[in-house]
């Protein structure tokens, strides 16, 4: 079923919503959180992404496992620590649905690589940027309808997707180059 939705005199819409009543409130931010009935949000948050998200948080950034497979693998364990992403990815895209939070949860994944692929420089950037921690807070953020958060995305989106763009071609160079760097030295011995 399709619907129409009038918000401050601006026609929004049409959106499916499915079998749920949408009853707008006065501002377009808050279109998300009310789109999601309670139900969903609960069920989202008993979702094993949503307890993986956490769990990941955790361990990545408030235990510091993220810096410490930057000291063992310098450089490579932040792209091997971005798989631990994907159920952040998930939660946007399939159950939140919502572009602006997976493209600030890909500009976050992306700037941590950036940082990890810096020698030494890395390893202090992970604990304190704290991107697994980032992410989930605007996750829980969107899920529990906190307006700050999802104005903050929002209004954040078009850039980040700018700098997403940006981060990928730095990414490549930056492993271009150490590439370089390395048949360099080994062509010495």
């Amino acid at each position: 079923m399709f619907h129409s939705v009038l918000i401050d005199n601006h026609r929004l819409g049409p959106f499916l919503i499915g079998n749920e009543f949408f009853s707008p409130c006065c501002s377009p931010f808050q279109v998300v959180y009310n789109m999601m009935s309670h139900n969903r949000r609960e069920a989202i948050k008993q979702t094993t992404a949503y307890r993986m998200v956490k769990l990941i948080a955790l361990w990545m950034d408030q235990r510091f496992l993220d810096p410490i497979i930057g000291v063992l693998l310098p450089s490579v364990g932040d792209v091997l620590t971005s798989f631990f992403s994907l159920p952040y990815l998930y939660l946007s895209m399939v159950k939140i649905k919502s572009i602006p939070l997976t493209l600030a949860i890909i500009y976050n994944m992306l700037l941590d690589i950036l940082i990890g692929l810096i020698p030494f420089v890395g390893v202090v950037g992970d604990i304190f940027k704290r991107a697994f921690a980032r992410n989930a807070l605007l996750i829980e953020g969107y899920v529990e309808g906190r307006q700050a958060i999802i104005r903050e995305v929002e209004r954040k989106a078009v850039w980040m997707a700018l700098l997403i763009v940006l981060f990928f071609f730095l990414i490549y160079w930056m492993i271009v180059s150490v590439v370089k760097l390395s048949e360099w030295i080994i062509s010495f011995f």
